[in-house]
């Protein structure tokens, strides 16, 4: 029910966390008009920055973290390249920190997420990719250094902070909540990436620190990373019991693809890491074909 709210929100034409270059692009986000804010083109989006936010509770230094174990409906906003045409996906997102795994479940389809494997005591990070009945994987690896490459930790916008990469943005609300943004912009080599996070304040239906939307962006996207990207989260569970391990079961079978084999299938020269581009569904769906074409697709 909460994502048919979110998907009507959408068509009504609300556009926080909409890209936007000035105010007057905002119209729709929030009761009224909404502001176009950010320092940067990788952060500039619409905010419900509302001119009487509450004093209480008093602002922290940094983002709250994620819970240790949480679940959420999502619906996702692309824009996967320097064009204003969008991409919209949505399901229920999985995160399991202790076990160090999360999923993205599209129904008919999922991707996987596996730093470790408890049981054997291996550690290694796996993405899977799960389409019906066929199961593949990609070994995910720093391609300079080789290390492996985890799931998110969930005090990432702390160690943000803490290296002077990130900054609190103000108070706003998403959805009808009152939240706390924070920002994560890191330039690298000429490519500047930008995170943003909102959590809850405790105000509204979602209790106190709980994720309410997140938002990416990347000053060169390319196959594998959107320009652009936003995530709004709603029926936010947490505890043990919601990640079970059950809902990461893989199928019996799942068939390694050497990473250099889908590079070369989809035109690429680089040895960029496979892992973020796996929201994308043009990603998804040069994987499924990748696979059908293969001898991969025929396990």
């Amino acid at each position: 029910m909460a994502l048919f709210f979110l998907f009507a929100a959408q068509a009504a034409g609300k556009t926080c966390l909409y890209e936007c270059v000035s105010d007057s692009d905002c119209r729709g986000c929030g009761s009224g008009d909404g502001v176009c804010k950010g320092a940067l083109p990788t952060t500039r989006i619409c905010l419900n920055d509302k001119a009487d936010p509450p004093a209480d509770p008093k602002r922290l230094p940094a983002a709250v973290p994620w819970p240790l174990v949480w679940a959420g409906d999502m619906y996702s906003l692309d824009y996967p390249d320097q064009s204003n045409k969008t991409q919209v996906n949505s399901g229920r997102f999985y995160y399991d920190w202790p076990n160090m795994r999360q999923k993205q479940d599209f129904g008919g389809k999922a991707l996987i997420y596996i730093s470790e494997d408890n049981k054997t005591g291996v550690k290694h990070s796996r993405f899977y990719f799960v389409f019906g009945p066929v199961c593949a994987y990609v070994h995910t690896e720093d391609p300079l250094t080789h290390m492996d490459i985890t799931v998110t930790r969930p005090d990432w916008m702390t160690v943000c902070a803490d290296l002077g990469a990130g900054a609190y943005v103000g108070r706003e609300q998403v959805e009808g909540e009152w939240v706390d943004h924070y920002n994560c912009s890191v330039t690298y080599n000429g490519e500047t990436d930008s995170f943003q996070t909102w959590h809850s304040l405790g105000m509204g239906n979602t209790p106190f620190g709980l994720p309410v939307a997140l938002s990416a962006g990347d000053s060169t996207p390319s196959w594998e990373k959107p320009r652009l990207n936003s995530i709004w989260y709603s029926n936010v569970t947490v505890g043990a019991d919601v990640a079970p391990a059950a809902v990461f079961k893989l199928p019996r079978i799942c068939i390694p693809i050497p990473g250099v084999d889908l590079l070369e299938h989809l035109g690429l020269r680089t040895a960029k890491s496979l892992h973020t581009a796996f929201t994308r569904e043009s990603t998804r769906t040069s994987i499924a074909e990748f696979l059908q074409d293969t001898q991969f697709g025929s396990a």
